[in-house]
């Protein structure tokens, strides 16, 4: 249906479900191996204002002018009431009178910060070169804070005010389970704690780890205390597995791994078959899955990947 509707859109469907994060580690390095020089990540509910591309690209080219080449730059996320969401953490880099120097570049409208999420997010070819792709291990929630929190060790991405989107998320706010109603999303939570739990201890410190998980701890008495056990379960088991999980970090290759991939788009298929030298694996359009996984649309050198 996607084909037949919308024809200049690119489409690659996996054999099971992955998860958001298996669908955005799998779409990056198809981006990277199709010959994508950069990759504007958004989730599938974000409604982009129609000059946020091009606002990411010209903040990219202003800081590029001043010497800079961030990991990324990203759009200003609101809700439908125009709340601001998904705000990413600010850089709280020093300069050397000792002052924060997040203010720097304010006036043209740049923030720079370091952990953020995939809502509209701009990025060039070489971080996945140099730093490696999402952990497609982490199946939901918290792969984009991992991978942000990776490719800025040594310097930020930048926040572009000028660059709008809106994301109509279903359940609007921060992510809680004290307050997430009974449904499938329930169960995610644990990915939620485990994921938070691994970023922690791997980009900050084990102290900050403890110190979230002696929070979610209190979190889930309370809510034993409330007969809420299934919920404080979710929470203890996702805390014990983030000390013991260890995913995989995929790196790029040029013979593209394409394990699990059940249909690509013939144009798609052949910017890999001259970027490779080798076509993915044979498809079946008779009997594809109900849900793909990944959407992608390239204008120009930019391609666009949906949640």
């Amino acid at each position: 249906m996607l084909q037949s509707d919308y024809p200049d859109v690119d489409v690659c469907r996996l054999a099971e479900n992955t998860g958001a994060a298996g669908g955005f580690n799998l779409a990056t390095r198809l981006a990277v191996a199709s010959g994508a020089d950069h990759i504007w990540l958004m989730d599938d509910d974000v409604i982009p204002e129609p000059q946020a591309l091009e606002q990411l690209l010209a903040a990219r080219d202003e800081l590029h002018e001043q010497g800079f080449a961030p990991p990324f730059v990203l759009s200003l996320a609101r809700a439908p009431n125009g709340m601001l969401t998904n705000v990413p953490d600010i850089d709280r880099t020093r300069n050397a009178l000792d002052y924060a120097n997040w203010p720097l570049q304010l006036g043209r409208g740049l923030a720079p910060v370091r952990r953020a999420t995939f809502v509209s997010i701009l990025i060039p070819k070489r971080v996945f070169d140099d730093h490696g792709y999402p952990l497609g291990s982490m199946f939901i929630w918290g792969e984009d804070s991992e991978f942000t929190l990776r490719v800025t060790r040594e310097q930020p991405g930048y926040l572009v005010a000028r660059s709008e989107v809106t994301h109509v998320r279903a359940q609007p706010g921060m992510l809680d389970i004290r307050r997430e109603p009974p449904g499938p999303r329930l169960a995610w939570f644990r990915f939620l704690e485990r994921n938070t739990i691994y970023w922690m201890l791997t980009h900050q410190s084990r102290r900050a780890a403890m110190r979230h998980a002696r929070g979610r701890l209190y979190h889930a008495l309370r809510l034993t205390a409330r007969g809420k056990v299934g919920k404080a379960t979710i929470l203890c088991r996702g805390i014990v597995a983030g000390f013991f999980f260890r995913p995989d970090e995929a790196r790029f290759s040029r013979s593209f791994d394409q394990t699990g991939i059940e249909f690509l788009s013939d144009d798609l298929r052949s910017r890999l078959t001259v970027a490779t030298g080798a076509g993915p694996a044979p498809h079946s359009a008779e009997h594809p899955p109900e849900h793909p996984p990944a959407i992608m649309a390239e204008p120009s050198n930019v391609l666009q990947i949906g949640r």
